[in-house]
């Protein structure tokens, strides 16, 4: 077959789990529901005749056909046959069908049998399709036909054994159904049963090949065996699995192991109970009900007697196949637990069958091996009198203990406890003998134990059964205390001292546990480890599950331990198995005694032995185990155990007294005569560090027995530990010695209680620095000693990690550190290792010394390291001072007192560094170099180059300079970002200083050098664009002269000026640093990068561009008279060739400066040459852009042409405008536009025409503010009226060059079209690229006519340019939805791509990236003129409009309604525009991910312009137009583009890349009806029960409220990840923008609306609120000063923006946006405010926040809620509501008949972060309860009430109203109408009959963690 005999399948189940499964409740079976895996059956050839006879004559005729042919021996004829009769089965009706069931049966039997696997899955099959098709109508038949079908569902194969469950299912799907069909059969099944089992090899059909005989006979036993005991567990009673038998019976024998004795009247409840078990299982899924136990006794009956006439399967247990003997096990089992009397009846035939299993030896039946076993034992205790133990079963058990269970250690170990717990006293007998040979057997497995699994299992069961023989001694021993002393102590001797120990002890560090054996195992190969692995994965589910995780487990020990071999891991292991023994032991003191004094005359004698193997691993070795047990003693006593059990303390104490204090004793004693004692000490030192000082009472005790225990221990430290430990320095000894008395010194001071012996031990190392006080030279080299000692002391307890704990603040050491830093002994080896110690220097380590001395060492390092420059001695303490305080400054994390001196020490390295002539990233000093920077290695590293001298300096300042280079080399990105900001920018300035003053006094040719260096500063030591650009500004700053020919342009002003020869000096050496640094760091970062916050920026409100900068290179360049353009003119150009935003700005910029300067006032000589050079750089730049066909005419002029309209006084008709007038002239004089005429006349018209246009330059904004900059400009009148005559020429023409254009395109195509004569693109001119320059030409006429002459338009000129827009913007916007369609067709292809979700999305990828590639639509063109035209119509006051950007008066000549039908096709169009950008990111990002979605929003940033404008255009859409845009889309996403409008709103305004227009613009149209009502939440605005929704406990809230699932996952945020988040992380965007749109849609809301209450309640529940208001005062600015200190609160509602704004989300409009937020948060959640504002912990900041918003908020709030106030009067009859504002109060009158009251609601001037107060003035009628209970409740609503003060005064009302009316209040909330959701108590118990709010029950269940009613406590 196609797997080894007597392996199992995966896939199929134990019998046990079978039957668990089928009596589990339920109506529908669960999926994967069966029956097993094995088939099996009799021999039915006896039973039936020729098939002939079979076939019934009623049959049809071709199923009866097909029916004889699956009498035939040949495999495949049966298979053709079954596959015709499935389909016919599936298709017949089931009348014919019935006729077919006779004949079928008889056949399915020998089928179900068939040898072949594919005749037995494909017979299932049909019977399937005959069983679901015939129905009821298989009840006759299936008695003869159960037996088969019921062995068939455990057939070895798992494809027939699914087949078989698949068709049993079928005809039963009810699981109760099932198991009446079972019971019906049962006779019948056991019959079955009884001949299936009873095959052999000579009983097998003929039809059965002889090779197949074996096999045949295996599977019909293994399934047989299978199917019976399932059988007998479903229909007999008994519900548990094997699983549970072995755990039931498993911690039964641990009861007992743990002294509980177990009686036979025990035993006898226990059958009871299991009885009583049973029947409950057989009510569950077993027998019926209605049968009572007389069905389960007749099926007990009926397998009992098959395995009697089976011999119990005598046979079956001996078979060869482990597959046979393991289904024999699980029988047996099922026999013993189910029919116990028969058992009970046959004990002597069956005993010696089941006791004699153990030696098997088949791992993978182990575990049905051990369940049998078990259970026997466990029911049938007499058992053991049938069978010679000592022969029969103890020599099993033996060989199977001796082999590791032969490979199912996990398996059979954790049986032997409760195994050896049954055993009778006479099988064990009295004395250690037997239990010496089990622990001897047990013992002896080691050798064979490879994977670990099976190591720790063998470890723990020998635990588990040494600690049970020694609780249960008086079990086993000699009568007498005497005897069960004798006998623990034998024990421990024997098993945990001569066996473990000895084993633990003589183990090399390299060897393996337990190979004692070197020939056999002392080096297990990989392969045999995969061996056993596969064995564990034979023995059953849990096998397969451990030996999966064998590796994993072995490696993470291995990755744990390091370097230690594998021995030494399961060396641990032993001593864990040890120690946890030690510890069980602890209510045994003999055995404990015995053991610990045993054990420390070991350890001594090992210890003192000469030759006895390397001390050191016998110290580790000692030390682990003694670790284990302090580890272990500090566990928590076991609970649920009988009798007291020893507290943490007593167990520690227990270990201490009777094994540490001796052995600490003993060692001390070896240590101090010992010539080589560093072990020795180690041990101590490990010893006192686990069990602290008491551990040297045995020490002590000696000599000081009359002081106290902790006396004498301090006596001792102080008069001979601490002077062994500290004296010597006059003695031979090593310094690994020295070294290790240090750390046992500490170990011993790390007692709090010895603080003032350690302070005396600082005292004694620091005498002479608290004596000298720094006034004595020679001190330090005096006592170098002790410095040497204190380092090595320190860096002791800097290893041991005691920094932190012993919180070291000692006067000593800070003198002791001053001294040494101002000492000129600082270059000597021990000064500088003590001061790294002391300080800390290097990975941020905790000083030793006071921030004022920490900081004093390191001025006096950074005078020294100024010092070295001069070079000589200096130099050389100076490189002392650099290893030292370098190191110190590149820690991550300082005092905040030496911060600033940290800066300067950083600066110091880098201006030291640059002494050789080389950056610190330079040359010599590699990348591999940094390594181990921070550290005293430097001089090694320098040594090479130290003797040299470079130039004029000495070799001395080459080192400094080298050892500088080395630790600036080693300054890491973490180190710069944790300097912070301020601490940076003090850096920067210094190092920059540094470089412009080399700059200023050296040659141009050095610039190069200097320009590396402020490279470096800009690469390395800032941080984001920002501090990117500010070093760069601070670098080119002005100084002196310089810069000459920029001078106007920068903001402080002034003039150019022509400077001294000096001045020209600097002037070039500045613009050769400054082109050097170009070169350095590319153009782009010096002209483009910056911050928004600097003066000079693009016109897009973009990025700061550095204009005069260039400028002033480029007149620099042409002042020198160089005759080819310069790099930085280059650049330049090359700006205008791919004219983004940043780089259009800039050379935007540069232009207009050197035109401004060029046409500027001439007032002197000097200016008149700054104007010459300024006018050759634009005239050579304009030339470079024209020439090169970057630019044409028509682009330049729109930038100069403002300048030169400036007329100079008195010169009324200047040169300018007279040019302009020929221009006009001439443009109007040439051929119309609208001629489809390419050629020379047709280009001189479009340049004459464009020309003329380019002198009416349009702002390049557009809208609003080109319609005020061209009214502003003021062109004169006749120059206006020449344009727009030149625009009446285009359209007036338009029928004769329609004619014209119909006449070409009939030459061309043969055939005259009539067309439109209006459409003059019509004839094939949508890809003519002439056609599109004319109609670019064409719209930048219109709309230089509409911004300088609208005033003047017609209707005919209305009329043209209105349908020449809407024609453009039809276009556009169809181009927009084909591009869209197009996408996402590519998208929805490619994402049916098949693999794993990367292979997709890379699918994805491409796609998207081949879509963008050929579309490559140019949208700088026409599309964006058309867009740009629409922006200018609507910046007009036309109909309809709110435009007020020019007063003019009305507009005559249009047509009003034609200019709002346009107007809104036009706004709709631009709105679908929008949501296309949005549909194409999402579609992206999710079919392709965060790279998919960066190439749609990279190929759209390329058009960026176009977008902008679209955005804007949106901002003019109404109510209409929206709708109309939103339904179009949704109605899009029907048929599978897009998700809808929101949606793709939604992924622009969320982007993780926003476009700041189009988000402004999603933000905008999200936040406005119609959007704003589904952008949050879809739940509808109706009456709901909002009770009934809030008991839907399986429910989100969001759910309920409606949330959409994108919103909802950004709403709850976990607060966690936003406060790690960076303050301009998109995370934070996203949340921010989320909630305005929240607090958006509750502002458009009625507090009475469900929705609104919805989502109130959704906010309540979740505790988003709160999170935002985390987040949101993490950029409000709050005054933190102590109250005392603060002035007035000043109200700060200058922060609250507009969300127009908000956009682009930066730092500046970051306090704006959160502002507006926090108001609107108060506004609508002001109890949810109150809530957070209660909850602040901080007084500071909760009094900050008061201020905060009694300042800016509360004002405008407080007049909001008296406006409502105001406005609510008069509407109720029995409540008048009226306010005082001067007192902050609302006075509400209440009266009802009767009665009446009246309340004063006093506001706070926090409000709402303050809670109301409440009083009642006046009452009448009404009792002093009623009025408590109505302040009450009035309270509530005040306090829970997410609105006006007023609304909640009005719901107070309703609910005292409900009140009078009798509706009664809930019992929960004492209130009859929620404070929340408004609603009524609704909810009755059905027992107490009160009613509930459904909210409140809803909290109640939740809160108290059950569903009853609180007042009767019924389940509700």
């Amino acid at each position: 077959m196609g797997k080894q005999r007597g392996e199992r399948s995966k896939s199929r189940p134990s019998s046990s789990s079978l039957a668990a499964s089928l009596v589990s409740g339920g109506n529908a079976p669960p999926a994967g529901f069966g029956f097993g895996g094995f088939v099996g059956s009799a021999r039915v050839a006896e039973a039936t005749k020729g098939a002939d006879e079979e076939i019934s004559a009623d049959i049809d005729g071709e199923i009866a056909s097909h029916l004889r042919r699956l009498s035939k021996r040949d495999s495949t004829t049966k298979l053709k046959a079954l596959a015709a009769l499935g389909p016919m089965f599936h298709e017949r009706p089931p009348s014919e069908l019935v006729a077919v069931l006779p004949s079928w049966v008889f056949i399915y039997r020998r089928l179900a049998a068939d040898s072949s696997r594919q005749v037995r899955e494909q017979a299932h099959l049909a019977m399937k399709e005959l069983a679901s098709r015939v129905g009821r109508s298989l009840a006759p038949h299936l008695r003869v036909l159960m037996g088969p079908w019921w062995v068939s569902q455990f057939d070895p194969s798992r494809e027939v054994a699914e087949a078989a469950r698949a068709s049993f299912l079928a005809a039963f799907p009810a699981q109760k159904k099932q198991v009446e069909a079972l019971a019906f059969c049962q006779g019948e099944m056991f019959e079955y049963l009884d001949e299936t089992l009873g095959v052999t090899p000579q009983t097998v059909d003929k039809s059965v090949a002889p090779e197949e005989a074996a096999d045949w006979v295996e599977r019909q036993l293994s399934a047989g065996l299978l199917a019976m005991a399932t059988l007998l567990q479903v229909l007999g009673g008994q519900a548990g699995g094997g699983g549970d038998v072995r755990e039931e019976t498993t911690r039964g024998g641990k009861e007992e192991a743990n002294g509980k004795q177990q009686t036979t009247s025990e035993e006898e409840a226990h059958e009871n109970e299991s009885g009583q078990k049973d029947a409950d299982a057989s009510k569950g899924g077993g027998i019926d009900p209605g049968e009572g136990s007389s069905g389960a006794a007749k099926v007990v009956e009926l397998a009992g007697g098959v395995a009697a006439r089976h011999r119990f399967f005598a046979p079956c247990l001996k078979h060869a196949s482990p597959v046979v003997r393991g289904a024999a096990y699980q029988t047996l089992r099922a026999l013993c637990e189910s029919a116990r009397a028969q058992i009970r009846e046959n004990l002597s035939a069956v005993a010696p069958l089941i006791l004699g299993s153990l030696t098997e030896r088949e791992p993978a039946v182990h575990r049905a091996m051990w369940d049998m076993l078990l259970s026997f034992v466990r029911f049938f205790s007499g058992g053991w009198e049938f069978v010679n133990v000592r022969k029969a079963v103890l020599p099993g058990l033996w060989g199977l203990l001796r082999h590791a269970c032969y490979g199912s250690a996990e398996v059979s170990y954790p049986c032997l406890l409760v195994l050896v717990s049954l055993l009778p006293h006479g099988v064990v007998g009295t004395g250690p003998e037997f239990w010496g040979e089990l622990f001897g057997a047990l013992w002896g497995g080691r050798e064979a134990c490879v994977a670990e699994v099976e190591w720790q299992a063998l470890l723990r069961a020998w635990r588990e059964c040494l600690v049970y023989v020694l609780t249960n001694a008086e079990k086993y021993a000699e009568p007498g205390r005497e005897g069960t002393l004798a006998f623990r102590h034998e024990i421990v001797r024997t098993v945990l001292l001569d066996t473990a120990w000895d084993e633990y002890m003589q183990s090399g560090g390299g060897s393996r546990a337990g190979a004692a054996t070197p020939t056999k195992s002392a080096e297990v190969s990989r392969d045999q480890d995969a061996d056993r692995v596969s064995s564990h994965a034979r023995a059953g589910p849990s096998g397969q599950a451990a030996a999966g995780g064998v590796a994993d487990e072995r490696n993470g020990r291995e990755a744990t331990a390091g370097s230690m071999g594998r021995g030494s891991l399961r060396m641990l292991d032993l001593a864990e198995a040890m120690g946890e023994a030690v510890i069980q032991m602890e209510k045994i003191d003999d055995a404990l005694s015995e053991f610990w004094a045993d054990l420390t005359k070991r350890i001594l004698a090992t210890l003192s032995e000469s030759g006895g193997g390397d001390p050191n691993a016998v110290v580790k070795r000692v030390g682990d185990f003694y670790m284990v047990v302090s580890r272990l003693a500090k566990r928590p006593p076991v609970l649920g155990k009988k009798g007291p059990a020893l507290a943490m303390g007593q167990r520690k104490s227990n270990a201490l007294d009777a094994g540490v204090k001796p052995l600490v004793a003993g060692v001390w004693e070896l240590a101090v005569g010992s010539s080589d004692a560093v072990p020795l000490v180690r041990l101590l030192t490990r010893l006192v560090t686990l069990y602290g000082t008491e551990s040297l009472g045995g020490i002590a005790d000696k000599g000081e027995t009359a002081k106290s225990q902790f006396e004498a221990v301090r006596f001792l430290v102080t008069t001979r530990l601490i002077p062994w430990c500290l004296g010597g320095r006059g003695e031979e000894r090593s310094t690994v010695e020295g070294g290790t008395r240090l750390e046992f010194l500490l170990a011993i001071l790390k007692d709090e209680r010895l603080r003032a012996e350690w302070e005396g031990v600082l005292g004694r190392l620091t005498r002479w620095a608290v004596k000298a006080g720094g006034s004595e030279e020679d001190t330090v080299a005096k006592h170098l000693e002790d410095v040497e000692t204190l380092g090595a002391v320190l860096g002791k307890l800097r290893e041991q990690g005691a920094a932190r704990r012993l919180n070291l603040e000692s006067a000593g050491v800070d003198a002791a550190a001053l001294v040494v830093g101002s000492s000129s002994s600082l270059e000597e080896a021990p000064c500088q290792e003590f001061l790294k110690q002391a300080m800390g220097a290097g990975g941020g380590r905790v000083p030793f010394v006071s921030g004022a001395a920490l900081r004093g060492v390191l001025e006096r390092l950074l005078q020294r390291m100024d010092e070295g420059r001069q070079g000589g001695k200096g130099a050389d303490l100076a490189l002392a001072a650099v290893d030292i305080g370098g190191a110190y400054a590149l820690s991550k994390k300082v005092p905040e007192e030496v911060e600033e001196v940290r800066g300067k020490i950083l600066a110091t390295l880098f201006s030291l560094s640059w002494l050789g002539g080389k950056a610190a990233g330079g040359v010599e000093i590699g990348e591999g170099a940094t390594d181990g920077a921070t550290e005293s290695g430097i001089e090694t590293q320098v040594t090479q180059t130290g003797g040299k001298e470079t130039g004029s300096l000495e070799g001395s300042v080459e080192r400094l300079a080298a050892a500088a280079r080395l630790l600036a080399g080693a300054l890491t990105q973490d180190v710069v970002v944790q300097l912070g900001a301020e601490q940076r920018a003090a850096v920067q300035h210094l190092l920059v200083e540094e470089i412009r003053r080399q700059v200023a006094e050296g040659e141009p040719a050095t610039c190069v050098q200097v320009a590396e260096r402020a490279a470096e500063v800009v690469q390395r030591l800032a941080v984001g664009r920002e501090e990117r650009g500010a070093v760069i500004d601070l670098s080119v700053a002005p100084m002196g002269s310089w810069p000459r020919w920029s001078r106007a342009m920068l903001p402080a002003g002034g003039k150019n000026r022509r400077g001294s020869e000096e001045g020209v000096k600097v002037e070039r050496a500045f613009a050769a640093f400054v082109g050097a640094l170009v070169q350095r760091i590319g153009l782009e970062e010096v002209f483009l990068a910056g911050t928004e916050t600097d003066s000079e920026k693009g016109e897009e409100g973009g990025e700061k561009n550095r204009a005069w900068l260039a400028i002033e290179l480029v007149v620099a360049h042409e002042a020198e008279g160089a005759e080819n353009p310069g790099a930085v003119m280059r650049f330049l150009v090359e700006c205008g060739r791919s004219a983004t935003d940043r780089e259009f700005a800039l050379l935007h910029h540069v232009i207009d400066g050197l035109v401004k300067a060029a046409v500027a006032d001439v007032s002197g000589e000097q200016d008149t040459v700054s104007a010459e050079n300024a006018l050759r750089a634009l005239c050579r730049l304009l030339g470079e852009l024209v020439g090169g066909a970057a630019w044409g005419g028509d682009e330049v002029l729109p930038i100069v042409m403002p300048h030169l309209r400036e007329q100079r006084p008195g010169d009324s008709e200047g040169a300018v405008n007279k040019t302009v007038g020929i221009w006009l002239k001439q443009a109007l004089e040439a051929l119309p536009l609208t001629a489809p005429e390419e050629g020379p006349k047709g280009e001189a018209a479009l340049e004459k025409v464009l020309l003329a246009v380019s002198c009416f330059p349009l702002h390049a904004e557009g809208g609003e503010e080109a319609v005020k900059n061209a009214a502003r400009a003021a062109p004169p009148e006749k120059q206006a009226d020449t344009l727009l005559e030149l625009l009446r020429r285009q359209f007036h023409s338009r029928e004769a060059m329609a004619a014209v254009a119909r006449e070409a395109a009939a030459k061309r195509l043969g055939a005259v079209d009539p067309g439109d004569p209006d459409d003059i693109d019509g004839q094939d001119a949508s890809g003519d690229e002439w056609a599109d320059r004319v109609e670019a030409a064409l719209a930048q006429l219109m709309m230089a006519a509409i911004a300088y002459g609208w005033a003047h338009f017609g209707e005919v000129e209305w009329g043209d340019v209105l349908g020449r827009v809407e024609k453009w913007l039809e276009k556009m916007v169809s181009s927009q939805e084909e591009h869209a369609e197009t996408l996402s067709e590519a998208i929805a292809e490619a994402v049916q791509t098949e693999g794993e979700t990367s292979v997709r999305q890379t699918a994805v990828f491409e796609e998207v990236r081949d879509c963008l590639h050929s579309a490559d639509d140019d949208l700088s063109g026409l599309p964006l003129l058309s867009v740009k035209t629409l922006e200018l119509l609507l910046a007009l006051p036309l109909p309809g409009s709110s435009a007020k950007a020019v007063d003019i008066g009305a507009v005559g000549g249009i047509d009003g309604d034609e200019w709002l039908r346009m107007r809104h096709v036009a706004l709709v169009g631009a709105l679908r525009m929008v949501c296309i950008a949005g549909l194409e990111e999402a579609a992206a990002r999710e079919a392709g991910g965060d790279r998919t979605a960066e190439l749609v929003v990279g190929a759209r940033e390329k058009q960026g312009a176009f977008w902008g404008s679209v955005a804007r255009v949106s901002s003019y859409a109404t109510v209409g137009a929206i709708t109309e845009a939103a339904t179009s889309m949704d109605t899009w996403a029907e048929v599978g583009v897009g998700r809808g409008a929101v949606p793709s709103l939604q992924a622009l305004l969320f982007s993780p890349r926003p476009s700041p227009p189009l988000q402004r613009a999603a933000h905008s149209l999200l936040s406005r009806t119609p959007l704003l009502d589904v952008a949050v939440s879809t739940a509808k605005d109706e009456d709901a029960s909002a009770e009934d929704e809030a008991l839907v406990s399986a429910e989100h809230p969001a759910v309920v409220a409606g949330i959409r699932p994108e919103m909802a996952a950004i709403l709850e945020t976990r607060a966690g990840d936003l406060l790690l988040a960076a303050p301009l992380a998109p995370l934070r965007a996203r949340y921010l923008l989320a909630w305005s749109l929240l607090l958006a849609r509750l502002r458009s809301l009625p507090a009475t609306a469900p929705a609104y209450e919805k989502l109130v309640q959704y906010v309540q529940e979740t505790g988003a609120a709160l999170n935002l208001l985390e987040v949101l005062f993490q950029y409000i600015p709050l005054d933190l000063t102590p109250p005392k200190a603060k002035a007035a609160p000043k109200r700060a509602a200058s922060l609250e923006t507009p969300a127009s704004e908000w956009f682009p989300v930066t730092k500046a409009s970051l306090p704006g946006m959160a502002a507006a937020l926090y108001m609107d948060v108060l506004r609508v959640l002001p109890a949810c405010a109150r809530l957070w504002f209660m909850d602040l912990r901080e007084r500071s900041v909760a009094a900050a926040v008061e201020a905060y918003t009694s300042g800016a908020c509360s004002s405008a709030l407080l007049e909001a809620e008296f406006r409502a106030v105001q406005e609510s009067v008069g509407t109720q009859d029995n409540l008048s509501i009226r306010a005082n504002r001067a007192a902050r109060e609302v006075i509400a009158a209440y009266s009802m008949d009767e009665s009446s009251l009246e309340m004063v609601i006093r506001l706070p001037a926090a409000y709402p972060l303050r809670p109301v107060e409440v009083e009642c003035t006046k009452r009448i009628g009404v009792s002093e309860s009623r009025l408590r209970k109505w302040l009450l409740s009035i309270s509530a609503f005040l306090r829970h009430q997410n609105g006006a003060v007023s609304a909640a005064v009005l719901l107070w009302k309703q609910n005292v109203e409900r009140e009078f009316e009798g509706v009664e209040e809930c019992p929960i909330c004492y209130s009859v109408i929620h404070t929340t959701n408004h609603a009524l108590p609704r909810l009755p118990c059905k027992t107490c009959k009160h009613k509930f709010h459904a909210a409140c029950l809803y909290k109640w269940f939740a809160s108290s963690h059950k569903s009853t009613c609180p007042l009767c406590q019924t389940p509700f």
